[in-house]
C-alpha cells in the first residue's frame, strides 16, 4: 500500500478505531488498516474503502459484508464507517 495513503487513513481516524471508537493508545496488538469491503469481494484499495481498525474489530468483521441480526433473524449489512454513524 502506498505510504501516503496509509498515513491518510491513520490521520483521518483521529487516533480511534473507525468501528468501535476505541483510542489507539489502548489497543494491544496494534491497529491495522483494513478493507471495509474485502479485496476478495473486489473492494478497492483506496481511501474510501480503507478504515483504521483495532485488532478486535478487524478480526471480528473479517471479510464479511453482512451478518444475521440476533433479534429479527434477518440478514443485515455490517457497519460501514463511511456510510453509517
Amino acid at each position: 500500500m502506498d505510504p501516503s495513503l496509509a498515513q491518510f487513513v491513520r490521520l483521518r481516524a483521529d487516533g480511534m478505531c473507525e468501528y468501535c471508537h476505541m483510542p489507539s493508545t489502548f489497543d494491544r496488538p496494534a491497529f491495522e488498516i483494513e478493507h471495509i469491503i474485502a479485496k476478495q469481494h473486489d473492494g478497492p484499495t483506496n481511501a474510501s474503502n480503507l478504515a483504521w481498525a483495532c485488532f478486535a474489530c478487524n478480526k471480528r468483521k473479517g471479510p464479511n459484508l453482512s451478518g444475521i441480526d440476533d433479534r429479527s433473524g434477518k440478514i443485515v449489512a455490517l457497519f460501514h464507517p463511511r456510510r453509517h454513524k
